[in-house]
């Protein structure tokens, strides 16, 4: 669907990504995508003006800060991730006990309505509910927060973004100690299965 692929708050432009693409791939309009390409520089291919067409190709290899409820809960924490703790390169004695205090279902619901992602918002949120959500087979054609998946029927996740090969990245709240982070969904899989999980079954939600 779309190549722009994402490390933590920066997105670098793939071969043949556009504002179209980096609009469905953040849920905003082709025109906030176009600005957003525009306001920091970025290059489109053969455009001199300042009104491209959205579907005018960006020059492969430029970097885009994003900035949205994700990447700002993200940038508030000066916690550990799963990812970090998981691979030894922090310990759990770092977690930031006042930025991180929620739980995974409450960062999906703060996702997915646009809020910020704060222990004081997440409050107003319980567990996961399936109730009045389409069930889908993958997150492809999605957005940032238009798709949730529950994986074994217990731990929810957020899509962020699906990379050129449709590989979905997204914010996973590995419990309610951990900062939150954007990684591929077999990743947060893959952590579940390391921590003696049998059931890592997916199910897939359309927002």
């Amino acid at each position: 669907m779309m190549g722009i692929l994402m490390l933590l708050e920066i997105l670098t432009s793939e071969v043949n990504d556009s504002a179209e693409t980096l609009a469905q791939a953040l849920n905003v309009s082709e025109k906030e995508a176009q600005k957003m390409i525009t306001d920091q520089g970025l290059k489109n291919e053969d455009c001199t003006t300042g009104n491209c067409d959205p579907k005018q190709k960006v020059g492969s290899g430029q970097t885009l800060k994003v900035d949205n409820n994700m990447t700002r809960a993200i940038s508030k924490s000066e916690g550990v991730t799963a990812t970090e703790v998981i691979s030894g390169l922090k310990s759990k004695s770092e977690y930031d006990l006042v930025n991180d205090k929620y739980i995974c279902d409450q960062c999906d619901a703060m996702s997915v309505n646009g809020e910020e992602i704060t222990p004081q918002n997440a409050k107003k949120y319980n567990f996961f509910s399936p109730k009045g959500k389409e069930r889908i087979g993958s997150f492809k054609g999605l957005g940032r927060g238009q798709g949730t998946a529950v994986i074994g029927g217990a731990h929810v996740v957020t899509l962020y973004v699906n990379s050129a090969f449709n590989i979905p990245y997204v914010l996973n709240k590995m419990g309610r100690s951990f900062k939150p982070e954007v990684v591929p969904l077999q990743t947060v899989v893959n952590q579940l299965k390391s921590n003696g999980w049998k059931n890592v079954s997916i199910k897939y939600y359309k927002n």
